[in-house]
């Protein structure tokens, strides 16, 4: 499936094995042939920020290979608004800011 985002890349990724075998997999090949992120067993993680606007893109990352998400499958093409902005919305309508987390948080 396409995909859609920008890369920002601060920091370095690091590759270790935890002893059990599995092997880490590209995530993403950009149309340029680079690899964007890796996959081992149920972990995923990229640089790409905007990935999971797309509900596609959503359900083949974080749902497609498991069967316990299968129900999601109807709405892979649905909502064209991202369920985390709208999430993002109640929670400031509720009145839910950065400063009360970060009071609330100790920070």
């Amino acid at each position: 499936i396409a995909v859609e985002g920008f890369e920002l890349h601060c920091g370095r990724t690091d590759v270790l094995s935890d002893g059990d075998g599995r092997e880490a997999v590209p995530l993403l090949v950009f149309d340029n042939g680079e690899e964007g992120g890796l996959s081992v067993g149920n972990v995923r993680g990229t640089y790409l920020h905007g990935i999971l606007r797309s509900a596609e893109a959503r359900y083949e990352l974080l749902a497609a290979h498991d069967a316990r998400f299968t129900a999601l499958q109807h709405v892979a093409g649905g909502a064209a608004e991202d369920p985390l902005d709208r999430l993002a919305s109640h929670l400031e309508n509720c009145g839910l800011t950065y400063e009360t987390i970060s009071r609330l948080a100790g920070l």
